[in-house]
Formats: structure tokens, sequence, C-alpha cells
């Protein structure tokens, strides 16, 4: 989840989006010395600790669901008005043509030129709650397969219970052996040609590419030279039913650019 943003000092232009306040975690915005104007929109934000939107061109007076932040926040805009600045007059006068509205320094035209081809702050917004969603909905369906595998295994457990009953004390220890094998074997597709199990990945060198609320992702070489992209994922939540029809319709998904195929599963029980 997203916590903080810091686009300070960018040369952004343009109105503060309101689609910042979909960012419900947000705890600290920096948007100070850039270039943008309009008024401050009502963000809403309940968890939101630290704002500075100082040394810009805002207008208007500051939304009451920001007024609990200090004067520092909003200094640096001549025409923003409202607690925790001074109150807003009925006319707003006009500035001085001694002092420009920003305390930025102008800058030449060869470089306004290029700041106007940057992306706006909006667009960065936008970016950011769009890979959070993929993120989200990646860590879903990987947590969806775990658990499908999961209550698979547990079936299984319960009806070799059943079979092994009236078998006498050495039959059934032989018979333990086996499911304990069996429980190191990972679940591949149909499509996948690979051949290796649970303790091939323990063997593996690792080496770990990321970490998320939903857990952490490793790159494994096995002793083969094979390497693949191992998700582990720290909690389960879904039954066993769902979990396999979620994994039956990964399996018949074909090849994304985006996302790497998934090749087998594993849960341990």
């Amino acid at each position: 989840m997203l916590n903080s943003v810091d686009l300070s000092f960018n040369f952004f232009s343009g109105e503060i989006p309101i689609a910042i306040r979909n960012l419900s975690h947000l705890t600290s915005l920096n948007l100070e010395n850039n270039i943008l104007s309009g008024p401050i929109p009502d963000l809403k934000l309940p968890k939101l600790r630290y704002l500075n939107v100082s040394f810009n061109n805002l207008n208007g007076s500051v939304p009451f669901s920001l007024q609990s932040f200090s004067n520092d926040s909003f200094i640096g805009n001549m025409q923003l008005c409202g607690p925790p600045l001074p109150q807003c007059s009925a006319i707003l006068p006009s500035p001085s043509p001694s002092f420009p509205l920003s305390p930025l320094p102008l800058l030449p035209n060869d470089h306004q030129k290029n700041s106007s081809k940057k992306l706006t702050i909006g667009v960065i917004i936008a970016i950011m709650v769009g890979g959070l969603a993929l993120v989200f909905l990646l860590a879903i369906i990987l947590l969806i397969c775990i658990l499908k595998r999961k209550d698979s295994e547990s079936g299984e457990l319960t009806k070799r219970k059943v079979s092994s009953v009236g078998r006498d004390e050495k039959r059934e220890e032989y018979s333990s052996g086996i499911q304990e094998a069996e429980r190191n074997k990972l679940c591949f597709f149909d499509s996948c040609s690979y051949n290796f199990d649970l303790d091939d990945l323990l063997r593996a060198s690792a080496e770990v590419l990321g970490k998320g609320s939903y857990g952490t992702a490793y790159k494994a070489v096995l002793e083969d030279g094979t390497t693949v992209v191992v998700k582990r994922l720290k909690e389960v939540v879904a039954g066993k039913k769902e979990f396999e029809q979620q994994m039956e319709i990964i399996g018949r998904v074909g090849h994304h650019p985006n996302i790497l195929p998934v090749r087998a599963y594993y849960s341990k029980g």
C-alpha cells in the first residue's frame, strides 16, 4: 500500500488531481516547489500526517479538512488564504509587480519548453494507482492458487487415512512415508514440461527479487540450471474448492506480455 508521495522540486504544472484522495492509506504528501495552480482539492485523507504544498501558484481558500496543518505547509502561495493562513478577503489584492507569485526562479525559454514535456503530476498519480492495483490483483491470484493446493492435499490425505483402516502397523508406517513424500511434490500444469519437486527448490540458490505485504518473490536456480521465480505468500484465507477453481482458470490462460506464466504451485497442509 502506498503511504508516501514526494514529487517536490519537479516543476510540475496544472492543478492538484482530485484522484489523490483514492490513496486512502497515504500518510505523507510533499508537492512543494512546483508550478501547481488552482485551488487545493478537499483530499479527505484520514491517515495524512504530513502535507507540504508550499511555493506553488495555488489560490483560493485552504479546505477545512487540511486546516489542521501548520502555516509552513502552505507558505509561498500568494493567492492562498484561510486558516492557518490569513483570512480570505472579499477581493483578493493584486500581487505586487515587484514580487513573483512563486519564489521559484524564472526559467529560461528552453528550460520551460523542456519542463512542459515532463509528465504532469496527475499522470504520475494515475501510474502509481494503476501499479498498486496490478500488484494487488497478482497477489490475490497467487493467494487463491496456494489455498486451492492446500485444500486438495487435505482431501487426498483424508482418503488415504480411510483406505488404510484395518491394515497392520507396519503397513501404516510405510503408507505414512509415501504420503510424506507426496507432500513434497509440486502440482504442475499440463502444458509444463518441468520435472522437479520441493526438495529441488529448497536446494536451489535463491535471490530475493522483492518483498510486499502479501509475501516475497525469489529467483531460484536449480541444480540442472533451470531458472524459476517463486512467490511465497504469507497468509492464505481462501477455501480449497475456490483455490482449485482459480488454479484451473490460471492454467487455461495464455501468455501475457506483462505476467510470467504460472508453471506449478505448492501448499503445505
